[in-house]
């Protein structure tokens, strides 16, 4: 009985471990040979390079999985969704962890016609997300409760959270859903003064503010003052591509 239990907890700790595997993101390593500054929080990376520069899952600043408000804050490109290497950032390589080249944050795929040639490759890729779709994420449960969860339904992924919108169950991904981001209810629509803003593991990412707005960290001030853009390029490599 003994021994059963052991091998039981050993594969427990090893679908663990592959759930958290995508949450590392790339090889740290890679990182360090590129010449990227490590960090333990944004505030070294805004120190060492300019606001908005925020410090990666893998503890690289402005490498993929960064949070991002333009292209100048991240070692690749920055993503419609606010994230280094996410959704709809150019790309020209399929692999995560090239350095040398534009690269996707993990769980993202380059897809499109590119010819992967390094940083100096004409970047026709686009960065999309190879996980469930935003009509995948948020459906009505096809599973019925058992007897005496009624109410309750359970959603086919462990990564999903059963939220009642318009009186009903749907099972979504608290992560990534617009309307239920962080938790239910929560709507990233209703950020003051936000233009374009995202749901990003799990918090409302904003990308541009309203005129009138300007962003500071992840929130729209009105100031009525015009935002200034930042010119500076993080990393000590040239980018012909700018």
């Amino acid at each position: 009985m003994m021994a059963a239990f052991h091998v039981f907890a050993a594969l427990l700790a090893l679908i663990c471990l592959s759930f958290l595997r995508p949450v590392l993101g790339q090889d740290p390593a890679g990182a360090a040979a590129a010449g990227l500054t490590p960090c333990t929080s944004s505030a070294i990376c805004v120190a060492h390079y300019s606001a908005n520069t925020n410090c990666a899952p893998d503890g690289y600043c402005g490498d993929t999985g960064a949070a991002c408000a333009s292209t100048a804050n991240c070692w690749d490109r920055c993503g419609s969704d606010g994230i280094c290497g996410g959704a709809g950032a150019a790309c020209n390589t399929d692999d995560n962890d090239d350095y040398s080249s534009f690269k996707c944050f993990s769980g993202y795929t380059c897809t499109g016609t590119f010819i992967k040639d390094g940083r100096k490759a004409s970047m026709t890729g686009i960065c999309v997300w190879s996980g469930p779709t935003g009509s995948q994420r948020k459906r009505r449960s096809d599973m019925p409760p058992p007897g005496g969860m009624l109410g309750r339904p359970l959603c086919e992924s462990l990564m999903e959270t059963a939220c009642m919108e318009n009186g009903r169950s749907v099972c979504t991904d608290l992560r990534s859903d617009f309307m239920n981001c962080g938790g239910c209810g929560n709507d990233c629509g209703e950020v003051e003064g936000a233009d374009v803003v995202g749901c990003v593991r799990g918090k409302c990412a904003v990308d541009t503010c309203r005129t009138g707005w300007t962003l500071r960290g992840s929130a729209c001030i009105r100031t009525g003052a015009k935002v200034q853009l930042q010119n500076n390029r993080i990393g000590v490599r040239t980018n012909p591509l700018l």
